[in-house]
This record gives structure tokens, C-alpha cells and sequence, in this order.
């Protein structure tokens, strides 16, 4: 599976593998939290718990039907987005690609899209603790945190953000490829990631190509779950080249500075980062 990245700058490396790093994905797996792990992981009041998640199969999910996310939300999906995190960071390189790392420092605000439980957001925030992070989902799985710049709100991005022009130094969004409909992302979103970017700032889009190249048994089945989902949801996905083909045609309001695509191991057969 190729993984891709994109920054754009609105108008006005190939790293090696660190056997440490990976080493620390690999801590010892502990059982899913019972019912009561959303209430200590979240932001959410007790009285409301039934009404937010739902239990399939002793996993619990946000209980939206008009939502496309179909990953769990619970202790055991943080600690998989934490090793998505790193394994991405050995890909890449960095937690970010956009040259905003001085700006950071000296302070900055940053909007991540899509943050799900708030692991690039929090790491991020700490790492830079003059600036400003604010992360949006649709699922309010959001961790109670005591960083006293990053905050996060309950949002859909399809139907527009809730900030006001020219809010944002850095925007990022990372893999929402099969969570969402890019159709209306394309339409809608995007003109929004675009108005609350200040100008000279940045906007990156992280993401994975949605088809896995040469699926081995595991790798098919997942394929066949991914199609499943998509005829049943109704969303459209985007290939890379068409996001490119996007952000080309707002050549008056961005400039895509760079686009990237690098290889994402999956399986036994590349070792451990494979099988993070």
C-alpha cells in the first residue's frame, strides 16, 4: 500500500528504519477495555454514553447511521492510532512534512482534521507548547488532557467549519481516504480547509491509496471488507492523482509545494514494521 503525501501553501526524505523505534510499537497487547473505557478515555458524561457508542462484538463504535466511520472507538483504537503514529513517523520522518517547524516553535495554530483520539494532536501540542492545536471529529472520542494549548471539538467536516476566516497557520488532515466521501469533501471541504488558512500558510493532506498492491489472504480480505463498505456507505474515494488534479485546478488560491508517495509495508514478510 503506497502512502501519500501533500502540502499546499496558500498564495500572499527517504528515512531509514530505526529498529528502536520499532521495537517500541511492540508493546505487550492488553485485553479491550470493558463498557466504561469511552467514559475514561472521553469527554463524555455518563448519562450519554448510550446514546454516543454502541457494542458490536465487545468493540465499541460511534453510534451515528449517517456516519461513514467504521472504526472502533475505544482503548484498544487508541493504541493502534498511537502505533499508526509511529510507524508513520519512521515512513516519513517527522509527525509533519510542511516546513512549519520554526513557526511552531514560535507559535503557531494548527487545526487537525479527521483527529480521531487525539494522538497526532496531543504528541504534537507538547512537543510545540507555544502554539495552538485544535482537533475536529466527527466521533467524540477525544482524550481528556490537562496540555493546556490543544483542544478538541465535535464536527463534521462535510457540513463546513465553525471558524472563521483566515483562523489557521498549518491544517492537516491524514487518512480519511475511506472514511469519507470525497466527492463532497472535493465540493465542500476543501474550499473550507482553504478559508480558514491564513494566508502564506499550509495545508497536508496525508493519506493512503485506497487499493493494497499484491494482497496476500489477510490482505484480499481486508480488500473485500473495504469494497463492502464503500457500495454500502455510498462514498466515493480518490486516488492520489485526482487529489493532485484538486488542488491543481486552485492554482489562483494554492500552490502545491510538494507532493510524495512512499511505500507502506504491510505483512509478515517486511519484519516488524510490517506487521505494526
Amino acid at each position: 500500500m503506497k502512502a501519500e503525501l501533500l502540502y499546499s501553501k496558500l498564495k500572499s526524505n527517504e528515512s531509514k528504519y530505526a529498529e528502536a523505534s520499532i521495537n517500541a510499537l511492540f508493546q505487550p497487547e492488553e485485553p479491550p477495555k470493558p463498557f466504561v473505557a469511552p467514559i475514561r478515555d472521553a469527554a463524555i458524561a455518563p448519562e450519554n454514553l448510550f446514546e454516543v457508542f454502541i457494542e458490536i462484538n465487545g468493540r465499541f463504535y460511534f453510534n451515528d447511521s449517517e456516519s461513514n466511520n467504521y472504526l472502533p472507538c475505544d482503548s484498544k483504537e487508541e493504541r493502534r492510532s498511537h502505533r499508526a503514529l509511529q510507524v508513520n513517523k519512521i515512513i516519513w520522518g517527522c509527525l509533519q512534512s510542511s516546513p512549519v517547524t520554526e513557526q511552531l516553535s514560535f507559535g503557531a495554530s494548527v487545526l487537525d482534521v479527521g483527529c480521531g483520539v487525539g494522538i497526532w494532536a496531543t504528541n504534537t501540542a507538547t512537543n510545540y507548547p507555544l502554539s495552538t492545536f485544535i482537533g475536529i471529529d466527527i466521533a467524540p472520542v477525544f482524550p481528556k488532557t490537562s496540555l493546556p494549548n490543544v483542544a478538541f471539538l465535535k464536527c463534521d467536516v462535510l457540513d463546513g467549519l465553525p471558524f472563521p476566516d483566515c483562523t489557521f497557520d498549518f491544517v492537516r488532515q491524514a487518512l480519511l481516504v475511506i472514511c469519507i466521501d470525497w466527492q463532497k469533501w472535493t465540493k465542500r471541504t476543501l474550499r473550507e480547509l482553504i478559508r480558514v488558512t491564513k494566508p502564506g500558510g499550509y495545508i497536508e493532506i496525508m493519506d493512503l491509496d485506497a487499493e493494497i498492491m499484491q494482497p496476500g489472504p489477510i490482505g484480499r480480505m481486508f480488500e473485500k471488507f473495504r469494497h463492502s463498505h464503500v457500495e454500502t456507505s455510498g462514498i466515493k474515494t480518490v486516488s492520489s492523482a485526482a487529489m493532485v488534479k484538486t488542488f491543481s485546478e486552485l492554482k489562483d488560491e494554492v500552490v502545491i509545494e510538494k507532493f510524495e508517495q512512499k511505500t507502506r509495508p504491510y505483512g509478515r514478510w517486511a519484519g516488524k514494521l510490517g506487521e505494526a
